[in-house]
């Protein structure tokens, strides 16, 4: 018997642990500020443009609707090596990015629109990564490829970006409503966290004396 209530308060744990988990990703939100080193096609270095590699700065708002799905809003500002003269413009999107189990990595792929020595409508493709430096801090990195939709211009351009993001949002819903033991208290008030299922427990949690 004891094995068995043992092996139930294990479990139950694990489910709230799970369950946990997955709550604070639901409805997670961020927002961020970048950096970015923008490599542009070398079509682009010849006429009529002569444009070369540069450097740009942004920001992103994103959000995830499920663990594994997100969205997100990206705004940033290019400026570009140029000759005679550098070329400097903005750019804006939107992505939609899909996490791998444990956040070990995200792609993500969306449209950006660009202006800098003209208009330009892309398709981009990227891979990327958030790294955890505390419970409302991520590290953004990321590397991904922009390819103009224009008719007859098969120009590809690579960007790589390092972030800093702040996370809201997610983790706040989970301690309000998880209820590891299903006891009807929640586990924030709850001082006996693995009362077998169907014991009547007091307003604490615990086993009715």
């Amino acid at each position: 018997m004891k094995k068995l209530l043992i092996c139930s308060a294990v479990a139950a744990l694990f489910s709230a642990n799970v369950q946990a988990e997955q709550q604070s990703k639901d409805n997670e939100k961020w927002v961020a500020g970048f950096v970015e080193y923008y490599v542009t096609d070398e079509a682009e270095t010849g006429l009529p443009d002569f444009l070369d590699n540069g450097t740009g700065f942004g920001a992103e708002f994103g959000f995830k609707f499920t663990p594994e799905w997100a969205a997100r809003l990206e705004v940033s500002h290019l400026n570009i090596d140029g000759s005679p003269s550098d070329q400097s413009g903005n750019r804006v999107g939107a992505d939609v990015l899909y996490f791998m189990p444990d956040d070990l990595f995200y792609t993500f792929g969306g449209f950006k629109f660009t202006e800098i020595s003209d208009t330009d409508f892309m398709a981009n493709i990227g891979l990327g990564k958030h790294w955890d430096v505390g419970s409302s801090l991520k590290i953004i990195t990321e590397i991904a490829a922009y390819q103009s939709l224009d008719d007859g211009d098969n120009n590809t351009h690579i960007g790589y970006k390092l972030g800093l993001a702040y996370v809201f949002g997610g983790s706040n819903a989970s301690a309000v409503h998880n209820d590891g033991d299903n006891d009807g208290v929640m586990d924030g008030q709850d001082k006996c966290l693995f009362t077998p299922a169907g014991t009547p427990v007091d307003a604490s949690g615990c086993e009715l004396m």
